[in-house]
């Protein structure tokens, strides 16, 4: 079965421009760990990076690890994602500001998904663990359904297994949106490799507890328990 892992991002954020380009571990940017994790995933996949055609650095990244790239229109992600991903038969969506998505994650709900089959498998967890299995037929499809001022929000109605460990801490943050999130994530992987599995990620956030408990006296006032997303 052909499948693609396809990861969303654009420079023009609101709250945090360009934030897939920064740092989070020496000498890796955000979207560079998260292509090297996705390309642990064990099953035969190509990894596409669609981002704005006029995004050239992206283009730049992605020819550098050895990834596809499409350029689209910059806000019309759903119209993005599925010109991406024509001709693939499984689709798999990562969101482009969750750096430490766990591909062993990844590897197990790619096979739940064809073991089942299922039109759309959605996991549940915390927030950078989250991704979406999507027949490709039923993407295709998906682009007359929704209307065009929710492109971005990419919800269709979904089939779904929970992780009891994920579910259990899904309030923790580990994507990144704003400065604070990216400086939390900066201070967690001085603690975690670049292979570490969700749960070593989880445990150990929860050990470290808030970014602003940690000794330094960083006034950024971060605390990834408890807080949730913001679009």
């Amino acid at each position: 079965m052909k499948t693609a892992i396809v990861i969303p991002a654009r420079s023009t954020s609101n709250r945090l421009p360009r934030k897939h380009l920064m740092e989070i571990t020496p000498g890796m940017t955000l979207i560079q760990v998260l292509l090297e994790r996705m390309k642990m995933i064990t099953p035969e996949v190509d990894i596409i990076l669609a981002t704005p055609l006029e995004d050239i650095a992206y283009q730049e990244v992605a020819r550098d690890e050895g990834v596809k790239w499409f350029g689209g229109p910059q806000y019309r992600v759903l119209e993005r994602v599925v010109k991406a991903t024509r001709g693939y038969e499984t689709i798999v969506l990562v969101n482009g500001d969750s750096p430490l998505m766990c591909p062993r994650l990844i590897d197990r709900m790619i096979k739940t998904f064809e073991h089942d089959g299922l039109e759309v498998l959605v996991n549940r967890g915390p927030s950078g663990f989250r991704a979406k299995v999507i027949q490709g037929r039923f993407l295709g499809k998906w682009l007359e359904w929704v209307d065009r001022a929710m492109e971005h929000i990419l919800q269709p109605g979904i089939s779904q297994k929970r992780d009891s460990f994920c579910m259990s801490h899904s309030t923790i943050k580990f994507s990144i949106d704003t400065m604070e999130d990216l400086q939390y994530i900066r201070w967690l992987m001085k603690e975690v490799d670049l292979d570490a599995p969700l749960r070593t990620i989880v445990k150990t956030a929860i050990a470290l507890g808030s970014y602003t408990n940690n000794g330094t006296g960083d006034p950024t006032g971060h605390s990834p328990i408890g807080s949730t997303p913001v679009d």
